[in-house]
């Protein structure tokens, strides 16, 4: 049986079908030198036609490439990185607050140096500072009973969900997936960011709310366990 996804990948990959065209014209013209002085007029104007038809191909794949492939891949390249930049520049953001908010619970552990919110970037060192724990002011603990009221910080987080939202919205208009399964994370990841969005100061959805933040800052994942990569990130990288 075909695979159907990898028969798309293939008819997808322009540069792979050009080379095809080229070996086969090559091919054609090795040919016809080895058969020059022995072949009729019928094979003489087929060669002529495949000729013609292998040239033009390759003119059509030239100026594809020129005009749409490649200004495509650079719209793509632009979008995946300005999309990469934004939602570094949210991650950072949120952890800002995650900061805060464990410090005002207790964390004399956390301080507010730069240094230490981009050490915290990285997910092993994120687990590292925010697993394990048993006290109310200890690991991840301290954020929850923080979030268990309002606060600036519950403010803060909420509307750069909105923004990391609203970017993702656009950027699944820009028609820059090529896999299907990279295209239904972002629609998983819109629709999950908007039911988070409707959670209120005193809600018990404060819990979902942590506990998305937790996976994807510690990289935690319920069926594998812990990841080494942020896994929004990660397919933020694959876009185009």
């Amino acid at each position: 049986m075909i695979d159907r996804k990898a028969f798309e990948r293939l008819h997808s990959r322009p540069l792979f079908w050009f080379v095809v065209t080229t070996i086969a014209s090559c091919l054609l013209v090795y040919v016809q030198f080895t058969t020059v002085e022995r072949r009729n007029v019928a094979q003489t104007e087929l060669f002529a036609l495949l000729d013609n038809i292998f040239a033009g191909i390759l003119v059509s794949f030239v100026f594809y490439y020129l005009v749409v492939h490649l200004p495509e891949k650079q719209r793509c390249s632009r979008m995946r990185e300005s999309t990469l930049q934004y939602y570094l520049s949210i991650k950072e953001a949120l952890i800002w607050q995650i900061v805060f908010a464990s410090r005002k619970a207790g964390r004399d552990d956390l301080d507010t140096r730069q240094s230490q919110i981009d050490e915290l970037m990285d997910v092993k060192a994120f687990k590292t500072k925010f697993s394990g724990g048993k006290q109310g002011n200890e690991g991840w603990y301290a954020f929850l009973n923080h979030m268990s009221q309002d606060s600036p910080e519950f403010r803060e987080i909420m509307l750069n969900f909105t923004q990391l939202r609203v970017q993702i919205e656009y950027l699944l208009t820009q028609d820059v997936f090529q896999d299907n399964e990279l295209l239904e994370f972002f629609v998983r990841l819109r629709r999950h960011l908007l039911r988070l969005e409707r959670t209120e100061a005193d809600d018990w959805e404060k819990k979902s709310l942590a506990s998305f933040l937790y996976e994807i800052f510690a990289g935690w994942d319920m069926i594998t366990g812990y990841r080494d990569f942020d896994i929004i990130q990660d397919r933020i990288r694959k876009i185009g």
